[in-house]
């Protein structure tokens, strides 16, 4: 059937007032999601306390936060301020908006840390990569913590080795309840968990803890990795970690070696 002019016209005057009023529909307010809010704290490790700020820029946002990595809701602590943090941390935020939906909730990890023990030698086998050295063992009792941007800096020790050990002699014995590993994932840069820590005094194993393999690509992140021992004194602690062989198959790299990154071990 062919169309007059008149028709084709009329055709067309429907369909766009049709298209401009199915758009008017998607972009409604309540189809958009906010941004997440910004974590930040004056140091994500700590000896006596510190300083948590939350941020988002847009008006009429409300961010409401949890301590225990719990996801928040409208019921949860609703952040008014700079807030005082005295022990490890889990923090996870969220914002709200009355005229959007609620932002994705994202999350830091804050770790309190022991006062110091004195001097502490590092030992470190196989030694890191050359690409990603630190600097040298002591890194990893500096106290110093690395940024999500790994190239950034000198504060991660890179490993692409099925097992590292990291020996740790200090000068005095001191009591150990955990041992903490800080670490890096970054599945785009093929940088990915360790399979398991063990650690071990006097030869004997005190503790481990093993971790799944990654079964989907996740955000770059960074993460305290604790294992509980067998409460005990001593001066020398051995932590044997355990790469993965491969990277899974469902990362573009399956089948290679996976980076292992790690910035600091902590003594609980």
């Amino acid at each position: 059937m062919k169309l007059s002019a008149a028709q084709f016209l009329l055709f067309l005057l429907v369909s766009c007032t049709s298209i401009r009023e199915t758009e008017g529909v998607f972009v409604e307010g309540k189809a958009i999601h906010l941004s997440p809010p910004k974590i930040t704290m004056d140091s994500v490790l700590f000896l006596d306390f510190a300083t948590l700020t939350l941020e988002l820029d847009y008006p009429g946002a409300e961010i409401f936060y949890t301590e225990d990595g719990s996801v928040p809701d409208r019921d949860s602590r609703l952040y008014s301020g700079p807030a005082r943090i005295e022990d490890s941390k889990t923090i996870t935020a969220r914002a709200f908006h009355p005229d959007l939906l609620p932002s994705e909730p994202v999350s830091r990890e804050f770790r309190k840390m022991q006062a110091p023990v004195g001097r502490v030698k590092v030992e470190v086998h196989p030694e890191a990569d050359t690409s990603y050295p630190g600097r040298g063992p002591q890194t990893l009792a500096d106290r110093k913590k690395g940024s999500l941007n790994f190239r950034k800096g000198n504060d991660w020790l890179g490993f692409q080795a099925d097992t590292i050990d990291i020996g740790l002699v200090l000068d005095d014995e001191v009591p150990v309840e955990s041992v903490t590993l800080s670490v890096l994932e970054d599945h785009g840069a093929w940088i990915f968990l360790p399979k398991r820590i063990e650690v071990f005094v006097q030869d004997k194993l005190i503790g481990s803890r093993e971790w799944p393999s990654a079964g989907e690509a996740r955000p770059p992140s960074t993460y305290f990795l604790e294992v509980p021992v067998k409460k005990t004194k001593t001066k020398r602690i051995l932590v044997k970690v355990a790469n993965w062989a491969g990277i899974p198959d469902w990362h573009p790299g399956k089948g290679t070696a996976p980076w292992l990154f790690t910035d600091e071990l902590l003594i609980n």
